[in-house]
Parts: C-alpha cells; structure tokens; sequence
C-alpha cells in the first residue's frame, strides 16, 4: 500500500529528501498516512512508505469531487499576499474602496473558482429550484 519515496522521487523528479521531508509533514497535519511502528521510524530515508486515505483522497486529490478543498488553500494564499492593500483599501479607505477579484491574482481567481466549483456543479440548480419565484 502507498508508494516509498523513492519512487515517488523517480515518477515526479524531485529531490529524495525534500521528498521524505514533505510527505513527514503531510502526516503530521494528516494530509498523508504512513506506518507509524517504531520498526518504520528507523527506515532509511526512500524506504517508508506515505499513502492517503479515501476520505484524504476525496477532500486533497479528486479535483471533481464534492468535497475538493485544494482551492480554499489556493484562495487563502492569494488573499495574505493581498491583505496590505485589503487593510489599506478595505479598512482605512472611509471612501469604501475594497479590493477586485483582478486584486487577488490568478491564484485568487483560479482558488475562488476551484473551491465554488462543487456547488456550483452540484448544488446550485436543485437550490434555485427550490425557490418558488425562480420555478415561475
């Protein structure tokens, strides 16, 4: 079960201990599982294995699921590089300013437009019918 990081370094390119560093904190903040014996604590570095769960799978990995959360993550980024123009224009602006969508960049737009797609796809046209001024 899981993949060792060393294949995971041959399949993706990247460097074997960035790697083992990278899969250790997705397990830490339960991104990622991994066999937690003593016996596999003591594996050299590319021999221990790191693999997701279904329900981590469905949130981090499967894009056109229900439950895909990577876009919140992607928004979140983009809105701390924008918060010294959210705090000078949103707050300190008495003329109500505020910040646009093109404010937050690609990655505010591509994260907000990742993390809505699941209502929208999903959700959206049962919630519209379900208003009796929308059915008319």
């Amino acid at each position: 079960e899981g993949l060792t990081t060393l294949a995971l370094s041959e399949r993706s390119q990247c460097n074997l201990r960035y790697l083992e560093t990278w899969c250790q904190a997705c397990v830490a903040h339960s991104f990622m599982e991994t066999d937690r014996s003593p016996e596999a604590a003591l594996l050299p570095d590319g021999e221990r294995r790191y693999w997701m769960t279904a329900a981590q799978r469905e949130v981090l990995a499967n894009e056109a699921g229900k439950a895909f959360q990577c876009g919140l993550a992607q928004f979140l980024s983009a809105s701390i590089r924008a918060t010294p123009a959210m705090i000078e224009r949103g707050f300190r602006c008495r003329d109500g300013g505020g910040l646009s969508y093109a404010d937050f960049g690609e990655d505010g737009r591509e994260g907000l437009s990742r993390m809505s797609r699941p209502t929208h796809r999903d959700l959206l046209a049962a919630w519209v019918r379900a208003i009796p001024e929308a059915a008319a």
